[in-house]
């Protein structure tokens, strides 16, 4: 599958508006990434959220070689379309390109590794199965009281279970990790929060932190590997708001031609 093709099919009838939109289509099909990358960051300045949109900024900071920016724009499609599975792909492709190729912290909180399961459903579709099984959880006490039939308070029981269960996952959901993405060749990650601390370990283009707490104009960041430090604000930029412009943050980072096998 071809860029350009990969591109078209992560068009949504309800991206708009149209015309930026396909302005930032025809530019990166013309190999002028930048302006594909304006027309697009225009586009989410405008309103628009819509993980199309930043899967094709994705793939548009990708070829003109910022990796921050394009693992920031993959893992914000994917928070909106966690089943996307273009932006799955190619974000595990520009991961490859970074050079620590740190994976993804995961969580660590026990409620959140509950709801392992729910990471390709969306957040309007477990809302969704969480309100329906609610409401026939209270229409079948409606029926108890007027014809009672066997295993209703088993059946209302299990739906009351299931609609609690996806009411977490949503709440979960509506909840996401405060993942950043380090946006600097190399990022000082500090023993504290003041320039005069002893350098624990560096951060470099691309790589995904935890934020736990913040300090002054400091994160103190975990990473997927356990080691934790305070860095810089600057140097980091979280995935949340989606909105947030990311023109300002890239680097001088190259990359090779685009590698075979990326959409």
């Amino acid at each position: 599958m071809t860029w350009t093709l990969a591109l078209m099919v992560a068009l949504a009838v309800e991206v708009a508006p149209t015309d930026l939109y396909q302005s930032g289509l025809d530019s990166f099909n013309v190999g002028d990434f930048a302006a594909s990358i304006q027309s697009y960051e225009e586009l989410l300045s405008k309103g628009q959220d819509h993980p199309a949109i930043h899967y094709n900024l994705g793939n548009a900071y990708y070829r003109e070689g910022h990796m921050g920016p394009a693992v920031v724009s993959y893992e914000r499609a994917l928070q909106l379309n966690p089943s996307m599975d273009l932006a799955n792909d190619n974000l595990e492709q520009a991961i490859n390109r970074t050079a620590n190729k740190l994976a993804r912290p995961p969580s660590t909180s026990s409620f959140r590794k509950v709801y392992f399961w729910h990471d390709s459903m969306s957040v309007k579709t477990v809302y969704a199965v969480a309100l329906i099984t609610w409401w026939m959880a209270w229409g079948l006490l409606i029926v108890r009281i007027v014809k009672p039939f066997r295993f209703q308070r088993r059946a209302v029981a299990l739906l009351s279970m299931v609609a609690l269960l996806f009411y977490g996952s949503y709440w979960v959901k509506s909840h996401p990790l405060s993942i950043a993405v380090a946006m600097g060749e190399k990022v000082p990650v500090r023993f504290g929060h003041t320039n005069t601390d002893t350098i624990h370990f560096e951060l470099f283009t691309g790589d995904r932190v935890l934020i736990d707490d913040e300090i002054d104009g400091w994160y103190r960041v975990e990473t997927a590997t356990g080691d934790r430090g305070w860095a810089r604000k600057e140097y980091l930029i979280p995935i949340n708001p989606r909105r947030r412009a990311l023109r300002s943050y890239t680097t001088s980072d190259s990359i090779e031609e685009n590698p075979s096998g990326l959409l």
